[in-house]
């Protein structure tokens, strides 16, 4: 049992050593991105109907700090300032399906090639559903809604000056820090954990003999129905790489795995039409399982050992990946003491309220 729980922990700890500095730096790039292209603004441009908005809205969710949860309201008020289902899809898809956090960790952890894939099949698929469903989802009658933004600073829909950058820039960091974080870090942990699990205790050879299109079956059966953001689904399909996973099937399992859960289906089902929900998810699987098998059929020659599987890794760690690992670890026990103190603060106030006494 000890032996079991120090190769978990040696995995975990090698593996967060190497994934730490990149989501630092990716959070940091995520702050100036969305500083730049803050909801209000994203909800103006994208806010109409039709082809271009659709291909806006992919191209526009691959660097913003969403995940899979927060993403689900700022599309639905894409669609409340006139978007089609298609764009409104469309964001949905691309946005935590990537990400500048999960983009620098693709390349921490796996290689150059598979951090280009990533985003471009992102973008390939979400671009793909959104036509799907404006072609084939519910139809919508409902009249659309032109509501004005709320400003991403002041939250007035009626701002009447813009921001200066400093004031968005603090707005940006707030957001990520108190909203977008918090969503993910637990997830982190979660991937981490099971990541080190897996390395630790899976055999090498453990997709020798298996066909493309079984492995392809694993990574949507395992995917779709769970709930895992792109920053943490990134060291798993890094181990499976690792464990001789074709890289196809692990960019089925990247794409799937972050844009697909039984929550966001129920939500798009209620909200966007119960065809609109299939239409989705079948286009989200048909788009990913084509995109693998042509990363397998035209880069499965190449070298796809996932850089975790470097001998010489664990021994040329620098103080870059120390500082990483130490800004996580106090980001996440910040979060889980913020976390508490609302816990706390709610029951105060319901055991101070008439109904708690």
């Amino acid at each position: 049992m000890t032996d079991w729980l120090i190769g978990v922990a040696r995995e975990t700890w090698y593996l967060g050593l190497e994934m730490a500095p990149y989501i630092v730096v990716g959070l940091m790039a995520a702050i100036v991105v969305f500083a730049a292209f803050p909801k209000d603004k994203i909800q103006r441009v994208l806010g109409k109907p039709g082809w271009g908005s659709t291909i806006k809205a992919a191209l526009a969710g691959i660097p913003l700090p969403l995940c899979s949860c927060g993403v689900l309201p700022t599309a639905l008020s894409l669609k409340k300032q006139g978007a089609s289902k298609g764009a409104t899809v469309s964001f949905l898809v691309s946005t935590p399906e990537t990400g500048l956090d999960s983009i620098a960790v693709t390349y921490a952890l796996i290689n150059p090639l598979m951090t280009i894939l990533r985003p471009l099949a992102a973008a390939i698929s979400a671009i793909t559903t959104g036509l799907a469903v404006d072609r084939f989802g519910t139809p919508d009658d409902e009249a659309r809604i032109n509501a004005r933004a709320a400003c991403a600073v002041c939250g007035d829909a009626d701002c009447p000056t813009p921001h200066s950058w400093w004031a968005r820039l603090r707005s940006s960091a707030r957001y990520v820090v108190n909203d977008f974080f918090p969503e993910i870090a637990n997830w982190i942990v979660l991937g981490l954990v099971l990541s080190g699990v897996m390395a630790a205790f899976l055999p090498k050879d453990l997709f020798t003999g298996a066909s493309g299109a079984a492995q392809m079956a694993i990574a949507i059966v395992a995917g779709v129905p769970m709930y895992i953001c792109a920053s943490a689904s990134t060291p798993i399909a890094a181990v499976l790489l690792a464990k001789g996973m074709a890289p196809g099937a692990a960019l089925v399992f990247l794409l799937v795995g972050p844009a697909t859960n039984i929550m966001s289906l129920t939500v798009i089902g209620r909200e966007l039409g119960r065809r609109t929900a299939v239409v989705y998810l079948t286009s989200v699987i048909l788009t990913s399982l084509i995109i693998g098998i042509l990363v397998n059929t035209f880069f499965g020659d190449f070298n796809w050992a996932p850089r975790i599987a470097d001998p010489e890794l664990h021994e040329h760690l620098s103080y870059f990946n120390i500082a990483g690992v130490v800004i996580l670890v106090l980001a996440i026990l910040n979060t889980w003491r913020l976390k508490r103190a609302a816990r706390l603060q709610k029951r105060r106030v319901t055991a101070a309220s008439p109904a708690g006494m």
